[in-house]
């Protein structure tokens, strides 16, 4: 997720619309919320998009389909840094804002979508992270 950061958390939205049994649309708005410790430091990282996406269904069999997608969209995101050098306290600020592509695969079965997505900013201020995904499917199926 960037210099520092490892794991976290991301909570989103993602409307979407059935084209046709093949193509959706979809408006995704999400937030990540990433840290990390190390001695005499913690850091903590966030950022939020709101990206177009596509997704192409590779499959459809019973309303289990395979589907590769990409998305573009505008990426914010900060990071904060606090250490204790030998018993000071300083604190780092860095954020910034930038257009970004999202491409991602997945996997949904019934009402259950799994999906793996690279989230890349364009501008080195915002973190570019991977994310592995477990959502449900509200309303729609094959045409």
């Amino acid at each position: 997720a960037g210099d520092g950061l490892s794991g976290g958390i991301i909570l989103g939205t993602e409307p979407r619309y059935n084209l046709n049994d093949q193509l959706s649309l979809g408006l995704r708005v999400e937030l990540a919320i990433f840290g990390s410790s190390a001695e005499g430091a913690a850091d903590i990282g966030a950022s939020s998009s709101y990206a177009l996406m596509g997704d192409y269904y590779l499959s459809n069999n019973d309303n289990k389909r395979a589907f590769a997608g990409l998305g573009l969209g505008l990426f914010s995101g900060g990071s904060v840094t606090v250490s204790d050098p030998n018993g000071g306290t300083s604190t780092e600020l860095d954020g910034g804002s930038s257009i970004g592509i999202v491409p991602r695969i997945g996997y949904e079965l019934g009402l259950i979508r799994l999906s793996a997505e690279y989230n890349l900013a364009f501008d080195e201020t915002v973190s570019n992270y991977l994310a592995i995904k477990v959502g449900f499917n509200i309303g729609g199926r094959t045409k």
